[in-house]
Parts: structure tokens; C-alpha cells; sequence
């Protein structure tokens, strides 16, 4: 049996770790840094609930400031992974933006490909509005008809699908 190679951990995995261990509160003797490092600690365990890299990496960034020398040990191989993961996020993120423009497209029947914008919005309301007019100009000449006896004969001869049928 062969033994398995080592792995090395992929950088959303150790940035966190590396992270907790900067930022862990209960290292800081200062009541005020133990606050401001809860805090911190807090707003990196949602990042990484959601998977957040930027989020992550933004933080990672403010907790090197207070240590210059971890940011300048970053390997070339750690920024070339933490760069696909990025990009990774971003074609999620562009995917989630394309999802979200179609179903708006639907919600207000603006045909695909043209995108939500004021002016698709006005021009799909206003054919709206001209189709709502025409209904209620058909429905005045229906209720105008059939306000007498005889109108409302005729229109219901006009409209097969109101009368009753007949066997």
C-alpha cells in the first residue's frame, strides 16, 4: 500500500486558522483590545459561515497592520490560490446577478436580454397602461349597450360565451 502525499491546506482554510490566532481575544490583557478583537473574531467567523474571502482577507489585512511582518510573509503560492478563489467568487457572484436580473425580467415582463433598467420599466408600463385603456374603452361601448333592453340583447348575441345555450 502506498502511502498518501501530503496535502497542503488550501489558503481559505489556513487564513482563518492564521486569523483566529491573531485575533483571538483572549490573548489581549487590555480591555479595549480584548473588545475590538471580539468584535473582529465575531465579524471572521460570519465571513467564513458564508464563505466570504474577501470579507475574510479584509480582515486578515487589518489584523497585519497590527503586525507588518505576517502580511510580508504571504508565499506567492498562497496569493496565486487566494486570487482563483476570488475569482471563483466573483463568477458565483455574476451567476447570482444573472439569476436575479432573469426573474426581475419575469416579475416585470421586460423580454430577456434587455435587463431592468427605468427606461424598459417605463416602456413595458406604458404599453401596460395602453392595453388597460383599450379594455376599459371596450367595457364603456359594452356597458353603454347594454343599458336598454334591446342593447342588452344585442350584446349578448355579440358575445356567444355570456348567453346561456340553448339545447
Amino acid at each position: 500500500m502506498g502511502q498518501r502525499p501530503h496535502r497542503r491546506r488550501p489558503a481559505i482554510c489556513c487564513g482563518p486558522c492564521c486569523l483566529a490566532s491573531a485575533l483571538h481575544p483572549d490573548r489581549e490583557t487590555d480591555p479595549e483590545a480584548r473588545a475590538r478583537k471580539t468584535r473582529l473574531m465575531g465579524e471572521a467567523n460570519a465571513a467564513y459561515a458564508r464563505k466570504d474571502l474577501t470579507a475574510l482577507m479584509a480582515l486578515q489585512q487589518d489584523a497585519a497592520l497590527a503586525e507588518p511582518e505576517a502580511s510580508a510573509s504571504w508565499s506567492a503560492e498562497r496569493l496565486a490560490t487566494m486570487t482563483v478563489l476570488l475569482k471563483a467568487q466573483v463568477a458565483e457572484l455574476e451567476r447570482e446577478r444573472a439569476r436575479r436580473q432573469d426573474a426581475l425580467c419575469g416579475e416585470f415582463e421586460v423580454a430577456q436580454g434587455l435587463g431592468v433598467t427605468p427606461g424598459n420599466l417605463q416602456k413595458v408600463l406604458n404599453e401596460q397602461v395602453a392595453q388597460l385603456e383599450q379594455v376599459l374603452e371596450w367595457m364603456d361601448k359594452d356597458l353603454a349597450l347594454a343599458r336598454t333592453d334591446d342593447g342588452f340583447k344585442r350584446w349578448l348575441r355579440q358575445h356567444p360565451f355570456v348567453a346561456p345555450r340553448r339545447r
